[in-house]
């Protein structure tokens, strides 16, 4: 759903307050100030990103995300998979067995 432009948002202008008063995580607290622009202010998706200092498509995205699934996967943020493995798992069980092993292991 990218290029999103106009998402109805459920949640009141005052719903929208308490949450962002409460919310401790600043990236939480930029999308629901995102929503509040766009809610309260009556702000364009463009004048929003503008506001925040974001790009336009990192806000549709946050509303494609909205729409899919309301706040809470608006907010939800998730973790970045990382760098694969040097060492392949079988060579670490591997390793790991020798470790174990009183007569086999390895020798100082």
């Amino acid at each position: 759903m990218s290029g999103v432009t106009h998402v109805e948002i459920r949640e009141s202008t005052e719903e929208l307050q308490a949450l962002l008063r409460a919310e401790k995580q600043p990236s939480a607290k930029e999308r629901l100030r995102a929503l509040y622009l766009i809610r309260a202010e009556q702000f364009t998706v463009s004048a929003a990103a503008r506001v925040l200092g974001k790009h336009r498509g990192t806000l549709q995205r946050w509303l494609a995300r909205y729409h899919q699934g309301g706040l809470p996967q608006m907010l939800a943020r998730s973790a970045s998979p990382g760098r694969p493995r040097v060492i392949p798992d079988w060579a670490v069980r591997c390793l790991q067995k020798q470790l174990l092993d009183p007569e086999g292991g390895f020798e100082r």
